[in-house]
């Protein structure tokens, strides 16, 4: 992980460029912005928040599906993440769904996570300072369980677990139902497993249909819809009915969407790539407000809070293309995109979404987890936070900020494409960067060979606004790399950072 703060400036090249400086846009409630970047392990695939270790500040933990294992990462109480003293924790394979709750009794905040491979609930045990002690029972659950909830379901007290096992992926999914003993043990119960949808990915627990005991839904995404199960009492559900949602429903939320008290639903299609909203007429019907679905949405998950400050519940989703999208609620259901949305500052491929007020001033944040190519990350972005230039990355990270000296910025390498054309006699390529840097137009492209008396600038040229660039150049035998100069732009407050690639054509 990479905590960033700016070096100061000196005071005569600070007043040397504060004509051209842009003004400071102030923040305003709901106003998303990146302030911190904290390592995870290969596609992360659940996210969980809560206070592992008991300082008051909310920590955060994600499953990594293809590694094995369980990222822990404490909070500092400023919207940044370090890893907790023993994590990664290692799992059995495809570790899927993830959620914490006392299971155990004490007070210390424990984890259960699904082995997709095994078809079982690893218990993890917090031991009151981030680390955390395997139980030595992995209760059995279904078929491809794929997401997991923690709720007290029977009337006893101790926190039950609920499992959603997707099954075959044509034939309907089922729930499984483990109730807890209180010392970190658990049983399935008597009707268990339910049985739901078409390949359940999702699974909320609340009172949906007002009648006193808890309820669970599971958005089925081969089946189009959501399955509602009715509490029947003691930790048994009476049958399931539908409701339809879109095209692969992938991701819900439960949360009150509109004026009344009743549980509504949030629901992220991943094929039609846009939220079904659902309102709850108090006994378990559901329909659609008017601006429903909404455009937004798609890939993996969906998450709700008040962010904006006015007391109604807004949605956040994520999208395939890299971002993030804040849907604000107008107080009855319906929603429209927030100002500056969707936000484009995600690390690539984003896919988990959690909401909490990371840095203690009591507005909601949100950590988004994804990434790719062995490069996955937490992403923190603070509500309400200082950012200058508006371009949702907070001031106190932005690797482009104010500044008019290139030591104030931070660097980090950029990825540079390179190949040769050999008819065009050519080299060509492209700066990129997952980093939330400003690939922005004009900066200076190099083409260096290597010869044994030393390397040498044999071509120029400037990358255009996609960041291509192309210097004709015919190539003899021999090692070629480019490199990209760092270059302010103190209008616009941004400063690529340097870097290279090689090629041998």
């Amino acid at each position: 992980m990479q905590s960033l703060r700016l070096r100061g400036l000196g005071f005569v090249s600070a007043l040397a460029f504060a004509a051209v400086l842009p003004s400071a846009a102030a923040a305003a409630p709901g106003d998303l912005a990146l302030a911190d970047q904290a390592a995870l392990g290969e596609t992360p695939y659940e996210l969980v928040t809560g206070d592992f270790n008991g300082d008051g500040n909310v920590d955060a933990a994600a499953p990594n599906a293809n590694s094995a294992n369980l990222t822990v990462l404490l909070g500092q109480g400023d919207g940044t993440f370090e890893p907790a003293p023993e994590s990664p924790i290692g799992t059995g394979a495809s570790p899927l769904g993830l959620a914490a709750g006392h299971l155990d009794g004490d007070a210390e905040l424990d984890l259960a996570v699904v082995q997709g491979q095994a078809q079982t609930v690893k218990i993890l045990l917090g031991d009151g300072d981030g680390t955390f002690t395997a139980a030595v029972a992995e209760p059995s659950v279904g078929v491809s369980p794929a997401a997991i909830e923690a709720a007290e379901l029977s009337g006893d007290a101790n926190t039950d677990l609920t499992v959603a096992n997707q099954g075959n992926g044509t034939d309907p999914g089922t729930v499984s139902i483990l109730l807890g003993n209180g010392s970190g043990g658990f049983t399935a119960a008597g009707t268990s497993p339910e049985t739901v949808g078409v390949s359940p990915a999702d699974i909320v627990i609340g009172d949906l249909n007002g009648a006193g005991a808890p309820d669970i839904a599971t958005a089925n995404v081969e089946g189009d819809n959501v399955s509602i199960l009715p509490g029947a009492g003691g930790g048994d559900f009476a049958a399931a009915s539908s409701v339809a949602a879109g095209d692969g429903p992938a991701a819900m939320v439960s949360a009150k969407l509109d004026a009344d008290a009743d549980w509504d639903l949030a629901v992220s299609n991943a094929f039609s790539d846009d939220t079904t909203i659902l309102l709850n007429d108090g006994i378990g019907a559901f329909t659609q407000p008017v601006s429903s679905p909404e455009p937004e949405g798609g890939n993996d998950n969906i998450g709700a809070g008040d962010l904006d400050g006015d007391s109604d519940v807004d949605l956040l989703v994520t999208q395939a293309n890299d971002e993030l999208a804040e849907l604000l609620n107008n107080g009855s259901g319906n929603f429209a995109p927030a100002t500056g949305t969707p936000i484009t500052k995600v690390h690539a491929f984003p896919t988990e979404i959690a909401v909490a007020d990371t840095d203690n001033d009591t507005d909601l944040d949100v950590l988004v987890g994804g990434g790719n190519g062995g490069d996955y990350r937490l992403s923190s972005f603070l509500n309400d936070e200082p950012d200058a230039d508006s371009d949702h990355v907070a001031d106190s990270f932005d690797q482009c900020p104010q500044v008019s000296d290139p030591e104030g910025c931070p660097r980090f390498p950029r990825t540079v494409s390179i190949e040769y054309a050999r008819k065009a006699h050519a080299f060509k390529g492209a700066v990129a960067s997952g980093e939330p840097t400003c690939v922005g137009p004009g900066a200076k492209v190099q083409l260096i060979r290597a010869r044994p008396s030393g390397e040498s600038v044999i071509g120029k040229d400037k990358t255009d606004v996609d960041g291509a660039y192309k210097i004709k150049e015919r190539a003899k035998r021999g090692s070629y790399r480019t490199r990209v100069k760092e270059r302010v732009y103190p209008a616009l407050g941004r400063c690529p950072a340097a870097s290279s690639s090689t090629i041998d054509p």
